[in-house]
């Protein structure tokens, strides 16, 4: 029997992809309930089930594909904390007397608590969009390649505060080999 070894990048790839599957998943579910909790509810139930339809929504366009501006004002959404910080706020908006949108409100707050673990394991990477990370899985494996992770090419030159990797706590200060350079017709030269 041939055994099939799958790489830390592969195997990476593979778990982000189920992560954006699920995290889909759930904010149809939230989408779902908010409908529910509107149809059976009071004009607060209305308006507050109108928020979160709108913001489950806009989650399913973040969570396919990045934009640089969902990136900027809501760099939370780029780390697991914020992520868990999310679920936890949206399965308190759906949470009712009504059944379905209690097993969607433990389904959210489990969902919260694996991202909150998540984030405190320093190591992994942070979260990137659908279309990202399935672009890569057809790069992984196309030929069998065993590359490690590409680098995301993002729009922006510095990420939101809220995006910086927890390990970090702030971003590194630029070395240049040009710093004590002249700039001579056109050339740098360096001393």
């Amino acid at each position: 029997m041939k055994h099939i070894r799958i790489s830390r990048a592969k195997f990476e790839n593979i778990a982000y992809l189920t992560l954006n599957v699920i995290n889909i998943s759930t904010y149809l579910m939230v989408f779902a309930a908010s409908i529910v909790k509107a149809n059976q509810g009071t004009l607060a139930d209305i308006i507050q089930a109108i928020y979160c339809t709108m913001i489950s929504f806009l989650l399913v366009l973040h969570e396919f594909t990045s934009p640089a501006w969902s990136q900027m004002y809501f760099g939370f959404l780029s780390i697991h904390r914020g992520k868990s910080l999310l679920m936890l706020f949206l399965g308190c908006l759906v949470m009712c007397e009504i059944a379905f949108n209690i097993i969607v409100a433990i389904i959210t707050f489990t969902i919260g608590f694996g991202y909150f673990i998540l984030s405190l394991i320093p190591v992994l990477p942070p979260p990137n969009a659908f279309l990202v990370h399935w672009r890569n899985h057809k790069d992984f494996w196309a030929e069998g390649l065993d590359l490690a992770v590409p680098a995301v090419a993002t729009p922006m030159m510095i990420p939101h505060p809220s995006a910086w990797h927890p390990n970090t706590g702030s971003l590194q200060p630029m070395h240049s080999k040009f710093q004590n350079s002249v700039l001579d017709n056109n050339k740098v030269v360096i001393y």
